[in-house]
């Protein structure tokens, strides 16, 4: 469920927020605002919650849209010019603009700023970006700070009371510790904790063992990534997780990083060759064949591009390992009761699991039993 702060619940910004306003109340065309700051501060769901609550019509381009020179030109600079179809003011806001990679897309954010008669907020995590310094002269920087312990742990009270979740104090302690600043990272994890569940404890923070393991994968992605050379086979050597795991980590992200449908293939044909190694040293007992199921995942893939792409790429876990951790639990009680069924019917486990426990449920709903 999608997390919406007002303005009073957006915590340690109160100094952003209110350069934002005066800003917006004493706007003049020719200058915009840049929202600077880490990750999960606050930045974009303060955008939202000005729009929102001053019931401003929010324009935005977000990191899922295409922002090239003519979509920035096509998308914002209409919106720039035009008024609203209900006469309501309007917001311009796009987001990751130091992660644009095409040279005319600075260009075309330097125009809309000159040429808009509606405010226009920016929003980046490096504002001194070498990309970015055709737009400064154009922009006032306003610094979002990094949130401390204690305001994460006061933003984790305000979602679990708005979201009716209930939690022992011991869970946001740890989660505010484990979030480093990132008040997103904090709200995800406990909203995955919390899923199915009446009350959050101590417990349930084993299931976070995932996220740490994240940090090390994504090192490994960029040296394949953001690299180009042999090399990248030590991508995997700090690694606790087999091959079998990490190839869906590299079949996720091969298209968010690769741009020419060439590039993309050789990438997809290496994984693929990788896959028939790691499936023959099962079958065969011959482990021999994981040096080159590494080297194709690792190298075959790295090499697979004509050049390096130096924009940032937000590289994500596989759909697969995601929803695999937000069912452990669920997955963990249907085999503790599959191990009762299988003893129970003299039967394997695994039989119980396929063809026994999927039918209890109908069972204890009929009225016939």
């Amino acid at each position: 469920m999608r997390y919406e702060p007002s303005l009073k619940e957006i915590v340690g910004q109160a100094k952003a927020i209110s350069t934002i306003l005066q800003f917006l109340q004493h706007f003049k065309p020719g200058k915009a605002l840049l929202l600077y700051g880490p990750p999960g501060v606050g930045k974009t769901a303060t955008v939202h919650a000005i729009a929102r609550e001053y019931g401003l019509e929010l324009v935005e381009l977000d990191s899922s849209t295409r922002r090239d020179a003519k979509s920035i030109e096509w998308v914002a600079g209409k919106a720039g010019k035009q008024a609203s179809l209900f006469l309501r003011k309007k917001l311009i806001s796009m987001d990751e603009v130091d992660g644009i990679s095409e040279r005319g897309g600075i260009a075309a954010l330097v125009k809309l700023v000159q040429t808009s008669s509606h405010p226009v907020v920016l929003i980046a995590n490096d504002p001194w970006s070498k990309r970015l310094r055709p737009l400064r002269p154009y922009v006032k920087l306003v610094e979002f700070r990094k949130l401390t312990e204690r305001d994460i742990r006061k933003i984790l009270q305000n979602y679990a009371k708005k979201m009716g979740i209930s939690y022992e104090e011991k869970v946001l302690e740890e989660l505010a510790r484990r979030a480093r600043g990132d008040a997103r990272a904090a709200i995800n994890d406990l909203y995955m904790l919390a899923q199915g569940k009446e009350k959050v404890t101590e417990e349930d923070l084993e299931l976070l063992g995932f996220r740490e393991k994240e940090k090390v994968v994504f090192e490994a992605l960029k040296l394949i990534f953001k690299r180009k050379g042999f090399n990248a086979i030590f991508a995997t050597s700090n690694l606790d997780m087999d091959l079998d795991e990490f190839k869906y980590w590299v079949m996720e992200n091969i298209a968010r990083d690769y741009k020419k449908p060439e590039e993309i293939g050789r990438a997809y044909d290496c994984l693929s060759r990788a896959d028939i190694f790691l499936s023959r040293a099962k079958l065969m007992n011959y482990y021999r064949f994981l040096i080159y199921a590494n080297t194709l995942l690792t190298a075959g893939v790295s090499l697979s591009k004509e050049e390096v792409y130096k924009t940032f790429t937000p590289f994500k876990s596989p759909s697969k390992i995601r929803k695999m951790t937000l069912t452990k639990q669920y997955r963990q009680t249907f085999r503790r009761i599959g191990d009762k069924v299988a003893e129970l019917c003299h039967t394997s486990q695994g039989k119980a699991v396929k063809e026994i426990v999927p039918y209890l449920g109908f069972f204890l709903k009929s009225e016939k039993f």
